[in-house]
């Protein structure tokens, strides 16, 4: 087997570590278990709003409003970037032209495409300029992609919100149970050491 066949992974198998190391994450963070999922439910919805450029520092506000872990709601933005953001707003705005009727879907498509493209010209601490950019290139579909934001991330927020805080909680349970045996394991090997080292005197 050749060194690229034993070091590449199949797209799937990439995806499913990082949710791995995700995972992971959100258990070592401090905070509550309803800070932690606050923090996942605002930054999934944010992350669907049509504020990529300034979407972190927005996810921080939202989070600080709703005491939330801004630390997981800056993360989560993340799933929108300028390389998902054209099948995901595309998505959207397939929701909310029903009830905002736009442009065509190609044409939606199109002017998505164009925007991720402008964004990632631009560094990722320069808010002022992708937002711009993001503006510029789908300002005649925002109110579209911002109402099917609406309906389709509130729901997505709320059941994110309730399955990360059961997940927390169980996975911290677990992880409590697992130290207090180890503590006891330690006791009773301290206590049988001390036995050993000081046996009973016989009469």
């Amino acid at each position: 087997m050749s060194d690229i066949e034993q070091t590449s992974g199949s797209p799937r198998t990439d995806g499913t570590d990082r949710w791995r190391r995700f995972v992971a994450y959100l258990f070592k963070l401090r905070g509550s278990p309803d800070e932690i999922a606050r923090g996942v439910g605002a930054g999934l919805f944010v992350a669907l709003t049509p504020t990529l450029g300034v979407q972190m520092p927005l996810a921080a506000l939202v989070a600080t409003l709703l005491g939330a872990n801004r630390a997981v709601a800056v993360a989560m933005v993340w799933i929108t970037n300028p390389f998902t953001m054209a099948p995901i707003y595309a998505v959207l705005y397939e929701v909310g032209s029903r009830i905002w009727p736009g442009s065509s879907e190609d044409d939606a498509v199109a002017r998505l495409e164009d925007a991720g493209r402008a964004v990632a010209e631009y560094e990722v601490l320069d808010f002022g300029s992708r937002a711009r950019a993001m503006f510029d290139a789908t300002a005649d579909i925002l109110v579209p992609i911002s109402i099917g934001a609406v309906v389709v991330g509130v729901p997505l927020a709320v059941v994110s919100y309730l399955v990360t805080r059961r997940i927390v909680e169980r996975e911290r349970e677990r992880l409590r149970r697992i130290r207090a045996r180890r503590a006891t394991r330690r006791k009773a090997k301290k206590s049988q050491r001390r036995r050993r080292g000081f046996p009973r005197r016989s009469s």
